[in-house]
């Protein structure tokens, strides 16, 4: 028997059931409060203690902002380890897999976005009604890398969908006056490319992540993070320094957090001149052809519905209406890494004084 109509009538309850779960976690702690900002839109961290949000904040520093009167977002982040509170049992517990699956689908509502991660034990919820989001996992001094180099994605991602911007998986390079997305399937080479461009006048706003508006055209950096596959590190030597872990790579790809290192080099927006999609070409050289839109809308929508839950009809529409605004290109990578940021300057200088 389905269980949607209970779990329709019971997602209103569950948003309650989560606030007062964090008010419990909070209880004794030193919670705390930081802004944020994605070009005109805010959001607050409101987190149940220090430690955890010194975790979830580090990729995030260079979008801090004074304290805002008004956030359009408040995101609130606990886990039950560090506040020693345990999360009241979720509406699909005990449930068969079948029907907790299901549950979580019937909880999602016009109202209330909700995705669960079983096996890394963690929450992600965002209740429009009330502009307040949660993230809740279980072990908060254990918090995986992919969560805290590139924390909140599902919760930003509802958040800016509803606000006409779009987190894509993409990465963005390039000057103040215009910059080029680099679009494609993880492998392709978009974060040896954006790293890569660190040792040259370019400027880096993102390698994986990055937010996007298509009226017009715009880039927002989301993340001051980098992630390079171990094999790839020797292609981009100047990274390894920083790699914050180190210790993992057999199991992880590497991750720098460039504010550690290249602060100057991080760009928060630039207006968008073209699309890219990289791909590795084994010659020496690194030149560009002309792509098409469809090469360019299945390397820039399949691969982001591909990370990103719960993506709609309108998204896709804006994203193809961003393809077909850009000029598009293949970017052959060589083998000789230095022509990478030096034949996107001048494809830049190209389209800007075209």
């Amino acid at each position: 028997m389905s269980t949607a109509p209970a779990a329709r009538q019971n997602a209103p309850e569950f948003v309650e059931t989560l606030q007062a779960a964090f008010e419990r976690a909070c209880r004794g702690s030193d919670r705390i409060e930081r802004d944020f900002g994605i070009g005109p839109l805010s959001f607050r961290l409101r987190v149940a203690n220090a430690a955890l949000a010194e975790q979830m904040t580090r990729a995030l520093e260079h979008l801090s902002l004074p304290t805002v009167q008004n956030p359009d977002l408040t995101v609130l982040l606990w886990d039950d380890v560090t506040t020693h509170t345990k999360l009241p049992p979720l509406p699909w517990h005990s449930l068969p897999t079948r029907l907790q699956f299901e549950t979580i689908q019937q909880l999602n509502t016009s109202r209330i976005y909700l995705s669960f991660n079983e096996y890394g034990g963690i929450l992600n919820g965002y209740d429009t009604a009330s502009n307040t989001a949660f993230f809740w996992l279980e072990d908060g001094q254990n918090v995986p890398t992919h969560e805290w180099s590139t924390p909140l994605r599902n919760i930003l991602h509802w958040f800016l969908m509803r606000h006409g911007a779009h987190f894509i998986h993409s990465g963005a390079v390039g000057l103040p006056f215009g910059g080029v997305l680099l679009a494609g399937k993880g492998g392709s080479g978009k974060s040896t490319t954006a790293v890569e461009c660190l040792n040259s006048p370019l400027q880096y706003a993102a390698d994986d992540y990055c937010v996007v508006t298509a009226n017009p055209p715009t880039v927002y950096s989301l993340y001051s993070s980098a992630k390079l596959h171990g094999d790839n590190l020797a292609r981009v030597p100047h990274v390894f320094p920083v790699v914050a872990n180190r210790h993992e790579l057999r199991t992880e790809k590497a991750t720098v957090l460039l504010q550690d290192k290249w602060n100057e080099k991080l760009v928060l927006q630039m207006p968008l001149r073209a699309i890219l999609l990289p791909r590795v070409c084994g010659g020496r050289d690194t030149t560009l052809t002309p792509a098409s839109a469809l090469d360019a809308i299945r390397a820039l929508t399949m691969s982001t519905i591909s990370f990103l839950p719960r993506i709609d009809a309108a998204t896709v529409r804006r994203l193809n209406h961003l393809v077909a605004s850009l000029p598009l290109f293949h970017l052959c990578l060589g083998t000789d890494m230095a022509q990478v940021p030096q034949t996107i300057s001048r494809l830049l200088e190209r389209l800007v004084h075209h």
